[in-house]
């Protein structure tokens, strides 16, 4: 940023309602923050309605954001009061060119997308599920429901007898008994510790 333009943001930053508010939106506007330049020209057009540069810089930030009907209707109220066709025509055409580089840069985006979802939809296509050999598997069929495979874990237990949910915990530490079959003393402690509580 240049020293100019840093002492006028300076001075805008202490008196807003300042006349430079057009010069920092323009600033704004070229770092890419279209939203934050439209937000200081509407703030400021509301105090300097005539100003013509700052609806001028006004119809850019509404172009970078893609708005082009109000950018239209913008520079139809702008032709009245400047009756000055050289300078909309100018306007109108640097605006054509920003709509067609974005129109640009959304095809080129888009078509990698549709491609990979074309890819997408192929594998997903392709793609088998082994199947299931009802014989080998002795579960019940609550272990497939949403509330069958349950996340167990020893935090989760102490979580649940800290809210005095014993009958959670104590569920929990019998299937943690059942898959860690080398820490048995330490959850058959458990398991009777809880039993005691629910029994008191």
């Amino acid at each position: 940023m240049n020293k100019d333009l840093a002492k006028i943001k300076l001075v805008y930053e202490f008196n807003n309602n300042s006349p430079l508010f057009a010069r920092v939106a323009e600033a704004e506007l070229n770092e890419g923050n279209a939203d934050k330049a439209l937000q200081i020209l509407e703030n400021g057009l509301k105090n300097y309605p005539n100003y013509t540069s700052a609806h001028l810089v006004y119809i850019e930030a509404l172009a970078k954001k893609g708005e082009y009907q109000g950018v239209v209707e913008k520079l139809d109220e702008l032709r009245t009061k400047l009756n000055d066709d050289q300078s909309i025509n100018f306007y109108l055409d640097k605006i054509e060119k920003e709509k067609s580089q974005n129109q640009k840069l959304e095809s080129e985006i888009r078509k990698p997308l549709e491609e990979d979802l074309d890819n997408l939809a192929e594998t997903i296509s392709r793609a088998k599920l082994p199947p299931v050999d009802e014989n080998s598997n002795n579960k019940k069929a609550e272990d497939y429901s949403p509330k069958g495979k349950q996340f167990i874990s020893e935090t989760l237990a102490e979580i649940y007898l800290s809210q005095s949910n014993f009958k959670e915990a104590l569920d929990i530490y019998e299937k943690l008994l059942e898959s860690n079959p080398n820490k048995t003393e330490h959850y058959e402690a458990k398991i009777s510790e809880i039993k005691n509580q629910m029994n008191n």
